[in-house]
């Protein structure tokens, strides 16, 4: 008998999520890799229980600041907040829903 487990952690599980579904949804640039969309989705992810309690329209302004603060981590200039705010609406509305 094995008793062994497998964690998964939760920003694992949700980055893979979106990492398979992205190119599903409508506000997708086809031409832009899931890479481009992937802080987008880890704001929102992050950012719904940073802010619980709070709608996503109340917490825009910070989460724009998390996302330019991801971006600033990372290389590369990344998508403007006007071209993935869908996204981490997205990701911040499924964070809500489990």
């Amino acid at each position: 008998m094995n008793n062994q487990t497998t964690t998964v952690h939760p920003l694992d599980s949700y980055d893979a999520y979106w990492q398979e579904n992205y190119g599903s949804r409508p506000y997708i640039e086809k031409e832009v890799p899931y890479a481009d969309y992937q802080p987008a989705y880890q704001t929102g992810h992050e950012g719904y229980d940073r802010y619980l309690g709070k709608s996503f329209d109340e917490a825009e302004d910070e989460l724009k600041l998390d996302y330019e603060a991801i971006l600033a981590q990372k290389t590369g200039t990344g998508l403007a907040w006007i071209k993935v705010i869908d996204a981490v609406r997205d990701a911040w509305d499924k964070a809500g829903a489990t």
